[in-house]
């Protein structure tokens, strides 16, 4: 075949993620609270773990759970000033919580910080300049030799979410849909695109590897675990930052 193709085998996560993002801001009242972000959150959620048909009150239960647990873990760390101040103290310290989440290796670590120091790298201010640098990194993941399969799963499910939630943030602060607008103040501004990303991503990274570090396993799970993050992270950030 003279076409090299290198599909992530996960993209759905981008879709589901910005599906999600799109779910939850037009289901919470005027001035929500965390329950309402965890309610709506969860109930987006349960759409794509379960059939209606079957889905029961309990099962309620258990999803609105990790998604509490993980808001407050979001909420207890200064996640987007360990990045966003831009100093060499405060990135180290952004990495140093997440080696402790439960990755597997150093070469999970390594392409994880990469991911990071995008939307953390105050220099690139051209958004279209983001998305070949994203693909190169989603492709250097595909290929790389040294990364069991398992291992790539969460770095693929990251790797979607990133490129569609740099879509979603970008439009949104560009007049495009107006559904969070509300949230970045000055309105609209292209310096609120980096803070909202970068949660989005933050939320997937430390949602899966609290999955990983409690379940000790990696499997399609990644899927909803780091789209899960990735609502809980920007819809904490946008409404409570």
């Amino acid at each position: 075949m003279s076409t090299n193709i290198k599909v992530n085998p996960f993209a759905i996560a981008g879709t589901w993620n910005n599906a999600g993002l799109n779910s939850v801001i037009v289901a919470l009242p005027g001035s929500p609270t965390p329950e309402d972000v965890i309610d709506k959150v969860s109930a987006y959620l349960s759409t794509k773990m379960y059939n209606a048909a079957i889905y029961a009150d309990i099962d309620a239960v258990s999803i609105q759970e990790s998604v509490a647990n993980l808001m407050n873990f979001i909420s207890v760390n200064s996640w987007c000033n360990d990045c966003c101040d831009n100093t060499f103290e405060s990135f180290t310290r952004l990495k140093l919580g997440i080696e402790n989440m439960g990755f597997y290796s150093l070469n999970q670590i390594s392409y994880i910080n990469q991911f990071l120091a995008i939307p953390c790298n105050t220099k690139i201010t051209i958004v279209a300049n983001l998305y070949p640098i994203l693909s190169q990194l989603e492709t250097n993941i595909i290929l790389d030799v040294e990364l069991s399969k398992e291992e790539k799963i969460p770095l693929l499910v990251l790797a979607a979410i990133a490129a569609k939630s740099l879509e979603y943030w970008e439009a949104q602060s560009s007049g495009g849909p107006t559904t969070w607008n509300p949230y970045m103040v000055p309105l609209p501004s292209a310096d609120w695109i980096r803070p909202f990303w970068l949660y989005n991503l933050l939320g997937a990274i430390i949602s899966m590897g609290m999955e990983m570090k409690e379940s000790g396993t990696i499997g399609s799970n990644m899927v909803l675990s780091g789209v899960s993050g990735g609502l809980t992270g920007s819809a904490s950030y946008a409404i409570f930052k």
